[in-house]
This record gives C-alpha cells, sequence and structure tokens, in this order.
C-alpha cells in the first residue's frame, strides 16, 4: 500500500519534534532520591556526673584479705596490714621486680624486703581470702632482737612498723615521709637573763609522733596541738626547751599513743607494762599546722592499729583499714566490714597506732 505524501511529510515532522518537558525544578525533583522517613530523634543521654579524681593515688590492693596467725603474731599481722595498705609503700612494692638492689653485705634488710616483696605480691593478686605469712614471721628474731622463735611471745606492733619503715627508708625504697624533727634547745639564765646558746639546738629526727595520755577528754587533735608547745624543763641554771617540728612537711603522720606503762605487780613482785585504759577521741580527719606553714593541712585516717587487753603481753592486736571509703576490721584471718562509726568508735576506745595521709588538692 502506498501512503500519499502529505501523510510522509507529517509522520517526520512529529517524530523529529522535541517532547515537552516541565521546569528545571520539576526536572531535578525527577533526578533527586526520594527523602527518607524522617529519623525519630533519640533522647538526649543524661550526661553522667564527672568522676572525682582521688584524693590520693592509691595503687594498694583493691581488698583486704586475712593473715593467718603463725603463733602469737597479731602484733605484725596488724603492722602488715597497715603497710600493705599505705600507698607510698604499694606504689613501689606493686612493681614485680624492684628497682632498687639491696648490697649483699645488708643481708638482713634484703631478706625482709624480698620477703615483704613477695607478700605483697601474693596479697594484691590471690583470690584467696586468706594468707599465711610464715617467711614474715620466720624473719622476726631479724627485726627484732628480742624476738626468740622457739618460745614466742607477744610483741610491740610498735616496735615492729618503726622497724620495717626504718629498713624501707635507709635503702630508699620509699621517700622518708612519715618523718620529722624534734626541736631540743637549751637555754641559759645569766644574771637572770635568759642567753639563748645556738649551738646547743639539736633537730632529732622521729619516724612517729608518740603522745602521753595526759587524762581522760582528750582528743589526737588537741595532743598534737600539746605537743607543738614549748615544754621548759628547768635544769640547774639551765632551761631546756623542746618542741615538735614538721620538718621537712611530711605527707603521712603515724601517731603512736603511749598506752602502757610500767607498774609493780605485788603479786608477781615484777614490773609490768600495764595497759591505760583512758579514751582519746579520733576523728577522721586532722587540721595539723606546722610551725613553717602557712596554712593548716588536711590528714585523712586510712589505718589503725588496735590493742584490747589490759598489757602489752596479754593483749591482742588487729587492724582497721579504710577502702574506696569503707573500714574493714582485719582480724588475724577474719576480715569484718565495719561502719565508720564503729571504726572511729573502737579506734577511740582502744586505738594504739593512727595512720594518716595528707589530702591532695
Amino acid at each position: 500500500m502506498r501512503f500519499p505524501f502529505w501523510l510522509i511529510t507529517l509522520l517526520i515532522f512529529i517524530d523529529c519534534a522535541p517532547l515537552k518537558r516541565g521546569n528545571d525544578e520539576d526536572e531535578n525533583l525527577l533526578q533527586r532520591p526520594k527523602p527518607s522517613a524522617p529519623e525519630t530523634p533519640s533522647a538526649p543521654e543524661t550526661p553522667s556526673a564527672p568522676e572525682k579524681p582521688p584524693l590520693f593515688a592509691d595503687h594498694s590492693p583493691n581488698r583486704v584479705i586475712g593473715l593467718e596467725n603463725c603463733g602469737s603474731t597479731c602484733f605484725m599481722n596488724s603492722a602488715l596490714q597497715v603497710l600493705i595498705h599505705t600507698p607510698i609503700i604499694a606504689d613501689y612494692f606493686t612493681q614485680e621486680k624492684l628497682p632498687v638492689v639491696v648490697p649483699a653485705d645488708k643481708t638482713r634488710d634484703h631478706d625482709i624486703i624480698e620477703t615483704f616483696h613477695g607478700l605483697y605480691q601474693a596479697y594484691a593478686t590471690t583470690n584467696l581470702s586468706v594468707l599465711r605469712p610464715q617467711d614474715m614471721a620466720n624473719l622476726l628474731p631479724s627485726v627484732m632482737f628480742q624476738y626468740d622463735n622457739n618460745n614466742r611471745s607477744q610483741e610491740d606492733a610498735e616496735e615492729y612498723v618503726s622497724k620495717i619503715l626504718e629498713i624501707f627508708t635507709e635503702n630508699k625504697l620509699i621517700l622518708d615521709v612519715f618523718s620529722g624533727r624534734y626541736r631540743n634547745t637549751i637555754e641559759q639564765d645569766e644574771k637572770n637573763k635568759a642567753k639563748y646558746i645556738q649551738d646547743r639546738i639539736k633537730f632529732e629526727p622521729f619516724g612517729s609522733l608518740q603522745f602521753e595520755i595526759p587524762g581522760s577528754g582528750h582528743s589526737l587533735a588537741e595532743l598534737i596541738e600539746i605537743s607543738q608547745r614549748e615544754e621548759i624543763t628547768d635544769i640547774g641554771d639551765k632551761r631546756k626547751l623542746e618542741i615538735y617540728e614538721f620538718a621537712p612537711k611530711p605527707a603521712y603522720l603515724m601517731l603512736h599513743l603511749k598506752r602502757f606503762k610500767f607498774e609493780f605487780d605485788r603479786n608477781t613482785k615484777v614490773m609490768r607494762l600495764n595497759k591505760i585504759q583512758t579514751e582519746v577521741k579520733v576523728s577522721p580527719e586532722l587540721k595539723v599546722q606546722a610551725i613553717q606553714d602557712k596554712t593548716p593541712r588536711t590528714f585523712s585516717l586510712y589505718g589503725v592499729v588496735i590493742h584490747q587487753g589490759s598489757s602489752l603481753g596479754s593483749g591482742h592486736y588487729f587492724a582497721l583499714v579504710k577502702k574506696h571509703g569503707n573500714w574493714f576490721e582485719a582480724n588475724d584471718s577474719q576480715v569484718i566490714s565495719r561502719t565508720e562509726v564503729q571504726a572511729l568508735e573502737e579506734s577511740t576506745k582502744n586505738g594504739y597506732l593512727f595512720f594518716y595521709r595528707e589530702e591532695t588538692q
């Protein structure tokens, strides 16, 4: 079939004509992807309160575990509990290998340091609830020369702590952070005029601050204040002036209440160290202003050695240790949680050694 010329021309014209298109906006809309459904906004997260930085760098063991009595060793166990939880000691002994090598000729010091290190490592890593510090007990005659392993007797916890700290500081394992100095001055009266003799001034170091108990109704804070007062003793025509100074500034305080005094026992006809049962109020914080300080410094209580009983030889020691804001009673193998009120009440009644550390700003 043949088409007329005019029809062919019309079909060619229609095929070549441009299609009608919408405006640019419509074209752009066609090229865009379909918008997704709007997301439901999630509830804003409640910002957690920033953690308060710790007052102390404390790398001591995370928990308190018991130490088995190895035969009249409660004095040692209570002392070890507080030493292990003293941060500056923990910072050193937490290392698997000690950086300081004790000279070979100091056999006693080497054995004590290495044995304490082994006990600390076991304490910090064990899953047990009780350890037996037999190796430390075997070294008691090396620490306290009067101690007899064959005839074990109760000893003084303060003497044991002081000996251990002395070994640590003399071998430069830790800084001498517990110590201060004791000023001893002599004044001479010359024609009713006090003549100051400078060459008689002596500064005697101390590891612990020792306090007599002057009577009932006192607190530890008051005893510290009293100790910093000038104490004058007449010696003939001379006067002796004594005073405690905290210099250099200690970061830790070990306070020792002198609860024992020699008294004559009429039954046994011997002198005995009997206990002074007077209570001394203990607070969780102490404000201490040394002579050279412009403002008082704050110290917080973290450990107490308790003595129960009527005399040094017949009593019993245990420790109170503060961990993560909670108090624990470490009584040889047994560890019991205590409230702060309970800990302070026991410390006020039977506290013997008190361990405070300075709060950092």
